[in-house]
């Protein structure tokens, strides 16, 4: 089997052309990325969503190659079933409206294993797989969670839900275009918190993965964590 072995400056450019590409051909918004527009109409992939009921009971989303089946409720019943080729299939748990982020990185997600069997010439079903890493989760399922594969799906999902021109005008629309400020290497003051929660509603996602491209791009401002703890703890206190 050929192996996907782009690195992530690759990843990057690709993606980045990709999405534009997406946005010029059907005159998709461009402030934040329309993920299912892109993979139904650029990609030319079904998405369907049902209760996905698998043994592995973290599996989320699921990407189809025609030969392998996956296990749904069907009218009350379990049911194996083979989805053709070109079939994303997502839980219908993540249709909720405050599961908006996850559904749109479930989908990126499938998207990327759609995009690394495509530029490796091969045909391999996948999984995306929801963990909550404070409960026990047996070995194996961590395994298949954190393979390389699994890393790469992720890294093309961020790539394509937030490419690096997206992010930098959602950054000029509520930050003037200037890094946010930082303290100590995670710590943001109330205002920045704003900010990164402005922004990550409009791009749909989380905070976290904003907070890591937002690493990746250079579009943090680093500041003392001494500078926080005088200005928001200790010079209050002098004033109270």
């Amino acid at each position: 089997m050929n192996q996907f072995n782009m690195s992530n400056m690759e990843i990057e450019e690709f993606c980045e052309a990709l999405v534009l590409d997406y946005i010029r051909k059907y005159n998709a918004p461009t402030d934040y990325i329309d993920i299912r527009g892109l993979i139904t109409d650029y990609l030319g992939i079904e998405i369907e969503f049902e209760s996905i009921v698998e043994d592995d009971e973290t599996i989320t989303a699921f990407i189809a190659n025609g030969s392998r089946t996956l296990k749904i409720i069907n009218n009350g019943k379990v049911t194996e079933v083979l989805y053709p080729h070109k079939t994303m299939v997502v839980d219908k748990c993540y249709l909720a409206p405050d599961q908006r982020e996850r559904c749109r990185f479930n989908m990126a997600h499938e998207a990327g294993h759609y995009l690394m069997n495509k530029l490796c010439n091969t045909n391999v079903a996948s999984f995306n797989r929801d963990m909550d890493l404070s409960e026990y989760i047996p070995t194996e399922q961590l395994h298949n969670a954190f393979n390389i594969n699994e890393s790469r799906a992720n890294k093309l999902a961020a790539a394509l839900l937030l490419p690096r021109f997206v992010v930098e005008n959602a950054l000029k629309r509520f930050n003037k275009g200037e890094p946010i400020r930082i303290y100590g290497e995670n710590v943001f003051d109330p205002e920045g918190r704003v900010i990164m929660k402005q922004m990550a509603d409009l791009l749909g996602v989380r905070f976290q993965p904003l907070f890591i491209r937002l690493r990746q791009f250079g579009l943090l401002d680093y500041h003392p964590l001494e500078e926080l703890l005088m200005k928001q703890i200790l010079e209050s206190e002098v004033y109270a």
